[in-house]
């Protein structure tokens, strides 16, 4: 399943260098699991301290045990949209089709 996640990275209760500490954590595991093939795209937001990613999951429960604890920042994340995606070609065909099963 495809999932477009955005989240704040809130760091009350951490200094700039712990701040930093956590998220060179994060980065790295946000880029071995972009080489695994788990993370699509992921894009920081200019000037804020917010990530957008494209991740691909089996299930929703993954996604919910990969926010709640599996990154080193998932105490310090805000989440601000959650979105269950479709590839655009596959959406196409089912226009395509009218929706009817293959």
């Amino acid at each position: 399943m495809l999932f477009l996640i955005d989240v704040n990275v809130n760091d009350r209760g951490l200094s700039l260098d712990g701040l930093f500490a956590e998220w060179e954590k994060e980065t790295a595991a946000v880029i071995g699991a972009r080489d695994a093939g788990i993370v699509k795209h992921v894009f920081k937001v200019v000037g804020e301290r917010r990530v957008m990613a494209f991740v691909d999951l089996p299930s929703h429960e993954a996604l919910d045990d990969l926010l709640m604890g599996q990154l080193p920042l998932s105490h310090h994340l805000e989440v601000n949209k959650i979105a269950a995606i479709r590839d655009y070609d596959n959406f196409a065909g089912a226009v395509k089709r009218r929706f009817a099963p293959e």
